[in-house]
Protein backbone atom coordinates (compact mmCIF):
# COMPACT_ATOMS: atom_id res chain seq x y z
CA UNK A 1 0.00 0.00 0.00
CA UNK A 2 3.25 2.39 0.60
CA UNK A 3 4.20 2.09 -2.79
CA UNK A 4 0.63 2.66 -3.84
CA UNK A 5 0.63 5.85 -2.60
CA UNK A 6 3.88 6.89 -3.78
CA UNK A 7 3.39 6.33 -6.76
CA UNK A 8 -0.28 8.34 -6.39
CA UNK A 9 1.82 10.87 -4.52
CA UNK A 10 3.84 11.11 -7.55
CA UNK A 11 1.16 11.13 -10.14
CA UNK A 12 -0.37 14.27 -8.25
CA UNK A 13 2.91 16.59 -7.62
CA UNK A 14 3.67 15.58 -11.49
CA UNK A 15 0.24 17.48 -12.46
CA UNK A 16 0.44 20.33 -10.11
CA UNK A 17 1.22 23.18 -12.98
CA UNK A 18 -1.34 22.09 -15.46
CA UNK A 19 -4.56 21.99 -13.08
CA UNK A 20 -7.41 24.18 -12.81
CA UNK A 21 -8.46 26.26 -9.32
CA UNK A 22 -10.89 23.70 -8.53
CA UNK A 23 -8.49 20.80 -9.41
CA UNK A 24 -6.04 22.05 -6.99
CA UNK A 25 -8.35 22.71 -4.30
CA UNK A 26 -9.30 19.22 -4.51
CA UNK A 27 -5.55 18.00 -4.07
CA UNK A 28 -4.75 20.25 -1.10
CA UNK A 29 -8.14 18.45 0.23
CA UNK A 30 -6.23 15.07 -0.24
CA UNK A 31 -2.65 16.11 1.15
CA UNK A 32 -2.86 14.41 4.23
CA UNK A 33 -3.39 10.81 2.39
CA UNK A 34 -0.77 10.90 0.48
CA UNK A 35 1.61 12.41 2.79
CA UNK A 36 1.76 15.67 0.66
CA UNK A 37 2.97 18.92 2.12
CA UNK A 38 1.34 21.84 0.79
CA UNK A 39 4.84 23.43 0.18
CA UNK A 40 5.16 20.33 -2.49
CA UNK A 41 2.19 21.90 -4.16
CA UNK A 42 2.87 25.69 -3.82
CA UNK A 43 6.86 25.05 -5.04
CA UNK A 44 5.45 23.20 -8.07
CA UNK A 45 2.50 26.14 -9.31
CA UNK A 46 2.99 28.46 -11.59
CA UNK A 47 2.89 32.38 -10.91
CA UNK A 48 -0.65 32.30 -12.24
CA UNK A 49 -2.26 29.61 -10.66
CA UNK A 50 -1.18 31.04 -7.11
CA UNK A 51 -2.52 34.63 -8.27
CA UNK A 52 -5.88 33.19 -8.88
CA UNK A 53 -8.60 36.01 -7.72
CA UNK A 54 -11.07 32.82 -7.45
CA UNK A 55 -12.76 32.91 -3.87
CA UNK A 56 -12.95 29.55 -2.96
CA UNK A 57 -9.19 29.62 -4.18
CA UNK A 58 -8.76 32.90 -1.77
CA UNK A 59 -10.93 30.71 1.42
CA UNK A 60 -8.66 27.50 0.91
CA UNK A 61 -5.55 29.42 1.65
CA UNK A 62 -7.26 31.23 4.25
CA UNK A 63 -7.52 28.37 5.72
CA UNK A 64 -4.03 26.84 5.28
CA UNK A 65 -3.01 29.67 7.25
CA UNK A 66 -5.11 29.60 10.13
CA UNK A 67 -3.42 25.75 10.41
CA UNK A 68 0.26 27.18 9.99
CA UNK A 69 1.01 25.82 7.04
CA UNK A 70 1.54 29.02 4.82
CA UNK A 71 2.47 32.15 5.89
CA UNK A 72 1.71 35.11 3.90
CA UNK A 73 5.68 35.58 3.62
CA UNK A 74 5.53 32.53 1.93
CA UNK A 75 3.53 33.34 -0.74
CA UNK A 76 5.07 36.59 -1.55
CA UNK A 77 8.52 34.94 -1.88
CA UNK A 78 7.03 32.71 -4.19
CA UNK A 79 5.05 35.33 -6.45
CA UNK A 80 2.16 35.80 -4.96
CA UNK A 81 0.88 39.91 -6.30
CA UNK A 82 0.29 42.39 -3.41
CA UNK A 83 -3.30 42.96 -4.81
CA UNK A 84 -4.13 39.17 -4.09
CA UNK A 85 -1.95 39.47 -0.80
CA UNK A 86 -4.24 41.97 0.11
CA UNK A 87 -7.57 40.07 -1.33
CA UNK A 88 -6.23 37.54 0.55
CA UNK A 89 -5.75 39.09 3.85
CA UNK A 90 -9.44 40.84 3.72
CA UNK A 91 -11.66 40.08 6.44
CA UNK A 92 -9.72 37.20 7.27
CA UNK A 93 -10.36 37.93 10.84
CA UNK A 94 -13.58 40.28 10.36
CA UNK A 95 -15.42 37.90 12.68
CA UNK A 96 -14.59 37.06 16.40
CA UNK A 97 -15.83 33.29 16.58
CA UNK A 98 -17.77 33.10 19.91
CA UNK A 99 -17.24 30.21 21.72
CA UNK A 100 -20.19 27.89 23.05
CA UNK A 101 -19.50 25.21 25.32
CA UNK A 102 -20.82 22.17 23.48
CA UNK A 103 -20.98 18.60 25.34
CA UNK A 104 -17.66 16.59 24.35
CA UNK A 105 -18.71 14.08 21.49
CA UNK A 106 -16.75 11.60 19.52
CA UNK A 107 -16.73 12.79 15.90
CA UNK A 108 -16.10 9.78 13.94
CA UNK A 109 -13.40 10.98 11.24
CA UNK A 110 -14.04 11.37 7.49
CA UNK A 111 -13.99 8.19 5.34
CA UNK A 112 -10.91 8.52 3.06
CA UNK A 113 -11.35 8.07 -0.23
CA UNK A 114 -9.99 4.52 -1.96
CA UNK A 115 -7.33 4.88 -4.48
CA UNK A 116 -9.99 3.74 -6.79
CA UNK A 117 -12.02 6.21 -6.13
CA UNK A 118 -8.97 9.15 -6.25
CA UNK A 119 -8.36 7.70 -9.91
CA UNK A 120 -11.14 7.38 -11.22
CA UNK A 121 -11.56 10.99 -9.99
CA UNK A 122 -8.59 12.04 -11.52
CA UNK A 123 -8.80 10.71 -14.49
CA UNK A 124 -12.17 12.54 -14.85
CA UNK A 125 -10.77 15.79 -14.38
CA UNK A 126 -7.99 14.94 -16.93
CA UNK A 127 -10.77 13.68 -20.07
CA UNK A 128 -12.74 16.75 -19.16
CA UNK A 129 -9.80 18.76 -19.23
CA UNK A 130 -8.34 17.08 -22.62
CA UNK A 131 -4.81 16.41 -20.23
CA UNK A 132 -5.21 12.39 -20.17
CA UNK A 133 -2.88 10.74 -21.30
CA UNK A 134 -2.78 7.12 -22.64
CA UNK A 135 0.38 5.80 -21.63
CA UNK A 136 -0.88 6.54 -17.86
CA UNK A 137 -4.36 4.71 -19.12
CA UNK A 138 -2.64 1.75 -20.45
CA UNK A 139 -0.82 1.05 -17.52
CA UNK A 140 -3.85 1.23 -14.83
CA UNK A 141 -5.44 -0.99 -17.46
CA UNK A 142 -2.55 -3.42 -17.66
CA UNK A 143 -2.30 -3.44 -14.09
CA UNK A 144 -6.18 -4.09 -13.54
CA UNK A 145 -6.18 -0.93 -11.30
CA UNK A 146 -9.04 0.51 -13.69
CA UNK A 147 -11.35 -2.04 -16.19
CA UNK A 148 -12.86 -0.71 -19.47
CA UNK A 149 -16.61 -0.77 -18.32
CA UNK A 150 -14.75 2.20 -15.72
CA UNK A 151 -13.68 3.93 -18.88
CA UNK A 152 -16.74 3.58 -20.77
CA UNK A 153 -18.99 5.23 -17.70
CA UNK A 154 -16.25 7.90 -18.20
CA UNK A 155 -17.38 8.42 -21.83
CA UNK A 156 -14.16 6.43 -23.39
CA UNK A 157 -16.07 4.15 -26.34
CA UNK A 158 -14.70 0.93 -27.14
CA UNK A 159 -12.47 1.80 -30.06
CA UNK A 160 -10.68 4.46 -28.11
CA UNK A 161 -10.16 1.94 -25.39
CA UNK A 162 -8.76 -0.71 -28.00
CA UNK A 163 -6.27 1.93 -29.36
CA UNK A 164 -5.00 3.09 -25.53
CA UNK A 165 -4.14 -0.63 -25.40
CA UNK A 166 -2.44 -0.87 -28.36
CA UNK A 167 -0.49 2.42 -27.16
CA UNK A 168 3.28 2.63 -27.76
CA UNK A 169 5.16 5.59 -26.85
CA UNK A 170 7.88 7.15 -29.49
CA UNK A 171 10.82 8.55 -27.49
CA UNK A 172 11.50 11.47 -29.46
CA UNK A 173 15.40 12.69 -29.21
CA UNK A 174 16.23 15.80 -31.82
CA UNK A 175 19.77 16.71 -31.91
CA UNK A 176 20.84 20.23 -29.88
CA UNK A 177 20.04 23.33 -32.10
CA UNK A 178 24.57 23.51 -32.72
CA UNK A 179 23.64 20.02 -34.83
CA UNK A 180 20.44 20.43 -36.12
CA UNK A 181 20.17 20.55 -39.73
CA UNK A 182 20.10 23.85 -41.26
CA UNK A 183 16.54 25.70 -42.31
CA UNK A 184 16.37 24.82 -46.37
CA UNK A 185 16.74 27.89 -48.17
CA UNK A 186 14.55 29.46 -50.63
CA UNK A 187 11.68 27.91 -48.65
CA UNK A 188 8.84 29.60 -46.39
CA UNK A 189 9.47 28.91 -42.80
CA UNK A 190 5.86 27.75 -40.98
CA UNK A 191 6.05 28.46 -36.78
CA UNK A 192 3.61 26.66 -34.84
CA UNK A 193 3.81 27.37 -31.45
CA UNK A 194 1.64 26.96 -28.30
CA UNK A 195 1.45 26.34 -24.86
CA UNK A 196 1.80 22.36 -23.59
CA UNK A 197 -1.54 21.40 -23.80
CA UNK A 198 -2.84 24.00 -26.70
CA UNK A 199 -3.62 20.88 -29.07
CA UNK A 200 0.03 22.28 -31.18
CA UNK A 201 0.70 18.46 -32.26
CA UNK A 202 -2.88 18.07 -32.73
CA UNK A 203 -3.17 20.54 -35.37
CA UNK A 204 0.14 20.06 -37.12
CA UNK A 205 -1.05 16.14 -37.11
CA UNK A 206 -4.00 17.05 -39.19
CA UNK A 207 -2.41 19.23 -41.15
CA UNK A 208 0.24 16.41 -42.24
CA UNK A 209 -2.42 13.74 -42.51
CA UNK A 210 -4.81 15.65 -44.92
CA UNK A 211 -2.15 17.19 -47.07
CA UNK A 212 -0.69 13.14 -47.28
CA UNK A 213 -4.64 11.94 -47.77
CA UNK A 214 -5.14 14.83 -50.70
CA UNK A 215 -1.37 13.99 -52.01
CA UNK A 216 -0.77 17.61 -51.72
CA UNK A 217 2.63 16.50 -50.00
CA UNK A 218 6.19 15.11 -51.28
CA UNK A 219 8.72 13.81 -48.91
CA UNK A 220 11.82 15.41 -48.80
CA UNK A 221 15.08 14.82 -47.05
CA UNK A 222 17.00 17.40 -45.17
CA UNK A 223 16.11 16.27 -41.22
CA UNK A 224 15.89 12.83 -40.33
CA UNK A 225 14.42 13.40 -37.45
CA UNK A 226 11.77 16.04 -38.34
CA UNK A 227 10.93 13.55 -41.51
CA UNK A 228 10.57 10.28 -38.71
CA UNK A 229 8.65 12.90 -36.13
CA UNK A 230 6.01 14.15 -39.42
CA UNK A 231 5.61 10.03 -40.08
CA UNK A 232 4.38 9.67 -36.39
CA UNK A 233 1.82 11.92 -36.37
CA UNK A 234 0.68 10.81 -39.49
CA UNK A 235 0.53 7.36 -37.94
CA UNK A 236 -1.02 8.51 -34.58
CA UNK A 237 -3.53 10.50 -36.30
CA UNK A 238 -4.70 7.39 -38.58
CA UNK A 239 -4.49 5.46 -35.49
CA UNK A 240 -6.48 7.94 -32.78
CA UNK A 241 -3.89 9.09 -31.20
CA UNK A 242 -0.75 11.62 -30.97
CA UNK A 243 2.91 10.59 -29.72
CA UNK A 244 3.68 12.69 -26.60
CA UNK A 245 5.82 15.18 -26.60
CA UNK A 246 8.80 14.58 -24.71
CA UNK A 247 11.86 16.27 -26.34
CA UNK A 248 13.43 18.68 -24.74
CA UNK A 249 14.92 21.14 -27.26
CA UNK A 250 12.85 24.17 -28.47
CA UNK A 251 13.03 24.02 -32.14
CA UNK A 252 12.87 20.76 -34.82
CA UNK A 253 11.55 21.19 -37.89
CA UNK A 254 10.16 18.98 -40.51
CA UNK A 255 11.28 19.68 -43.94
CA UNK A 256 8.12 19.11 -46.52
CA UNK A 257 7.37 19.96 -50.44
CA UNK A 258 3.79 20.65 -50.83
CA UNK A 259 1.36 21.46 -53.61
CA UNK A 260 -0.34 24.67 -53.58
CA UNK A 261 -3.85 22.75 -54.49
CA UNK A 262 -4.62 19.52 -56.26
CA UNK A 263 -4.92 21.30 -60.02
CA UNK A 264 -1.25 22.33 -59.48
CA UNK A 265 2.18 20.30 -59.89
CA UNK A 266 4.29 23.41 -58.68
CA UNK A 267 5.42 22.54 -55.28
CA UNK A 268 6.27 25.07 -52.51
CA UNK A 269 9.00 24.31 -50.10
CA UNK A 270 8.25 24.43 -46.58
CA UNK A 271 10.09 24.45 -43.23
CA UNK A 272 7.32 23.38 -40.63
CA UNK A 273 9.25 24.47 -37.32
CA UNK A 274 7.65 22.81 -34.63
CA UNK A 275 8.13 24.79 -31.34
CA UNK A 276 8.54 22.36 -28.26
CA UNK A 277 5.89 23.19 -25.64
CA UNK A 278 7.60 22.42 -22.59
CA UNK A 279 10.24 25.30 -23.49
CA UNK A 280 7.51 28.02 -24.88
CA UNK A 281 6.65 29.10 -21.51
CA UNK A 282 10.37 29.55 -20.33
CA UNK A 283 10.80 31.70 -23.45
CA UNK A 284 8.51 34.02 -22.20
CA UNK A 285 9.74 33.89 -18.59
CA UNK A 286 13.50 34.26 -19.34
CA UNK A 287 13.43 36.01 -22.56
CA UNK A 288 16.74 36.57 -23.93
CA UNK A 289 19.06 34.43 -21.98
CA UNK A 290 16.42 31.56 -23.25
CA UNK A 291 15.73 32.55 -26.52
CA UNK A 292 19.41 33.88 -27.92
CA UNK A 293 20.87 30.84 -28.83
CA UNK A 294 18.15 30.18 -31.51
CA UNK A 295 18.74 33.59 -33.47
CA UNK A 296 21.40 32.89 -35.53
CA UNK A 297 19.80 29.63 -36.30
CA UNK A 298 16.26 31.20 -37.22
CA UNK A 299 17.61 34.12 -39.04
CA UNK A 300 17.15 33.99 -42.89
CA UNK A 301 16.02 35.59 -45.78
CA UNK A 302 12.89 32.97 -45.95
CA UNK A 303 9.31 34.02 -46.12
CA UNK A 304 7.71 33.21 -42.75
CA UNK A 305 4.42 32.60 -41.84
CA UNK A 306 3.46 32.64 -37.86
CA UNK A 307 0.70 30.23 -36.18
CA UNK A 308 -0.08 30.60 -32.86
CA UNK A 309 -2.34 27.50 -31.14
CA UNK A 310 -4.73 29.56 -28.00
CA UNK A 311 -6.42 26.49 -25.84
CA UNK A 312 -9.76 27.23 -25.44
CA UNK A 313 -11.41 27.10 -21.94
CA UNK A 314 -14.94 25.98 -21.87
CA UNK A 315 -15.41 27.32 -18.02
CA UNK A 316 -12.94 30.44 -17.78
CA UNK A 317 -13.19 31.19 -14.44
CA UNK A 318 -11.85 28.10 -13.34
CA UNK A 319 -8.80 27.86 -15.72
CA UNK A 320 -8.32 31.91 -15.33
CA UNK A 321 -4.45 31.09 -14.08
CA UNK A 322 -3.60 29.52 -17.65
CA UNK A 323 -5.60 31.97 -19.54
CA UNK A 324 -3.52 34.73 -18.36
CA UNK A 325 -0.29 32.55 -18.41
CA UNK A 326 -0.89 31.67 -22.48
CA UNK A 327 -1.57 35.55 -22.80
CA UNK A 328 1.26 36.84 -21.03
CA UNK A 329 3.72 34.19 -22.95
CA UNK A 330 2.29 34.97 -26.43
CA UNK A 331 2.91 38.75 -26.14
CA UNK A 332 6.09 38.19 -24.69
CA UNK A 333 7.45 35.40 -27.34
CA UNK A 334 6.16 37.35 -30.17
CA UNK A 335 7.94 40.69 -28.62
CA UNK A 336 11.10 38.77 -28.60
CA UNK A 337 11.06 37.22 -32.15
CA UNK A 338 10.38 40.90 -33.51
CA UNK A 339 13.66 41.88 -31.77
CA UNK A 340 15.75 39.31 -32.82
CA UNK A 341 14.71 40.49 -36.47
CA UNK A 342 13.20 36.87 -37.21
CA UNK A 343 9.84 38.71 -38.12
CA UNK A 344 11.57 40.06 -41.27
CA UNK A 345 9.34 39.19 -44.09
CA UNK A 346 6.45 37.81 -41.87
CA UNK A 347 4.23 37.72 -44.61
CA UNK A 348 0.91 36.15 -41.89
CA UNK A 349 0.11 35.73 -38.34
CA UNK A 350 -2.52 32.74 -37.35
CA UNK A 351 -4.38 32.88 -34.10
CA UNK A 352 -5.82 29.38 -33.87
CA UNK A 353 -8.44 28.49 -31.06
CA UNK A 354 -8.19 24.80 -30.54
CA UNK A 355 -10.61 22.19 -29.20
CA UNK A 356 -13.60 23.61 -31.06
CA UNK A 357 -15.33 20.43 -29.03
CA UNK A 358 -15.14 22.16 -25.88
CA UNK A 359 -17.33 25.15 -27.84
CA UNK A 360 -21.05 26.12 -26.88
Amino acid sequence: MAVENDDLRKHILDRIDSRTTEELIENIDLRAKYNIEFSDILNRMRRAQLNSTNENWLNCLRGLIDKGEVTLEDLSDKGMTDEVLESLNKNQHSEIPIEVPIEEKIVPKPKQPSRKEVILLQLKSELAMGTANAKNIQALLNQNELHENELEELGVDKGMIEKIRNFSVIDFKPPPIDKLPSLRDQASDVYFLGLKGSGKSTMLASLLSYADREALMEDVLGNSYGSKYGRELLKGMNQGYLPQSTYEEFVNFIPVDMYFDENSRSLQKLNFLDMAGERYRSVGEDGMDEFGKYKEYLSNKNLKCLVFILEFFKDPDSARGRIDDQNYTLKQVLLLMEQFGVLENTQAVYLVVSKADLFP
